[in-house]
């Protein structure tokens, strides 16, 4: 049964707190990920259904974990797009140490998400914490997977992302001279600041060529 549950208590253990791909990335960074998982599913949560501005006011980005207790490694596998109430079902144990929402509140959520009675959720919830307990005995190797690295067009910084036009425009015009301004605009169309790149990579040409001619 606690296999086919939609919504689940998943309890991080001790060693790994705060060792996560949210620590490994600025504020900027983290926030700029998130909104791009809130716009992919439409700011819904993805176990309950529930809309922001409907039933929230507010979406939480969580990162779903698997751990191999022989090679003691827990490795993030995804992110997922939850409401408060599933948020803080997932992370049970910290909902009720920092008090963020009654507890019969969540227990009332888990019941009416998974179709179980109270009878089942206590059970389940006793299970989570001996495993939780089980697992603050390793100390564990967190491994945050490929995400980071999937969306980094998602989460570079600006700046970044205008040295890389800057290098593409300027490989463009190396390659033609010739090339037109508005030849470049409609090759890197829809690309921010694209009109001020092509004019300094078109300054830096015709400097290059002027100093080689002399």
């Amino acid at each position: 049964m606690q296999d086919e549950l939609i919504l689940t208590i998943e309890l991080i253990p001790r060693s790994s707190w705060d060792n996560n791909l949210r620590s490994a990335l600025t504020p900027w960074q983290w926030h700029k990920l998130c909104k791009y998982f809130y716009e992919s599913v439409n700011h819904t949560c993805e176990i309950c259904g529930a809309i922001k501005g409907e039933e929230f006011s507010r979406m939480y980005c969580h990162e779903v974990w698997e751990y191999n207790e022989d090679t003691k490694i827990q490795k993030l596998v995804r992110l997922e797009v939850l409401c408060f109430k599933c948020h803080a079902v997932k992370h049970f144990g910290l909902s009720e140490a920092l008090d963020w929402i009654d507890e019969k509140t969540l227990i009332k959520h888990f019941i009416n998400i998974n179709g179980v009675n109270k009878k089942f959720f206590h059970g389940y919830y006793e299970d989570c914490f001996e495993v939780w307990r089980k697992r603050n005995n390793i100390d564990w190797i967190v491994d945050v997977g490929d995400i980071e690295s999937k969306y980094a067009d998602v989460i570079m910084y600006y700046r970044d992302k205008r040295k890389l036009l800057f290098e593409r425009v300027s490989e463009a015009n190396n390659k033609d001279p010739k090339i037109k301004r508005k030849e470049l605009f409609e090759m890197f169309k829809g690309e921010r600041g694209i009109h001020e790149i092509v004019a300094e990579v078109k300054r830096e040409s015709k400097l290059r060529r002027k100093q080689l001619s002399e």
